[in-house]
């Protein structure tokens, strides 16, 4: 499977290891994400930055993972790099509604700053 799950205190992380994440590895993914959610995680970083190409099914399942974990009280944080790659978040708008950082660090480091 071309997942990888890590844990980082109560922070799940999904290493996506595709270069292109297709429709197909969209159904795939889907389940993936959803066994996950089932553990009633709410605190997911999935990180993206070895694809270099995001379909956009691929996409609708991370924007569905991310409305239920909402629901949860919880959040989806994604990792792509490097920095021209945003561009699909910005073209589609998901930017808006994911936080998308660079680096996994900086995804992990996010949850620890505190709102001033």
């Amino acid at each position: 499977m071309p997942y990888e799950i890590l844990k980082y205190d109560e922070i799940t992380i999904i290493k996506v290891q595709l270069y292109i994440a297709t429709a197909e590895d969209a159904l795939e993914f889907n389940e993936f994400l959803h066994e996950i959610l089932d553990q009633n995680q709410k605190k997911i970083i999935i990180d993206l930055s070895e694809c270099q190409i995001v379909g956009s099914q691929f996409l609708g399942a991370l924007v569905a993972a991310y409305k239920i974990v909402k629901t949860r009280k919880g959040n989806i944080k994604l990792v792509f790099s490097p920095e021209d790659k945003t561009s699909i978040m910005v073209l589609t708008r998901l930017n808006k509604i994911f936080e998308v950082f660079l680096t996994l660090e900086e995804a992990i480091q996010s949850w620890d700053k505190v709102p001033g």
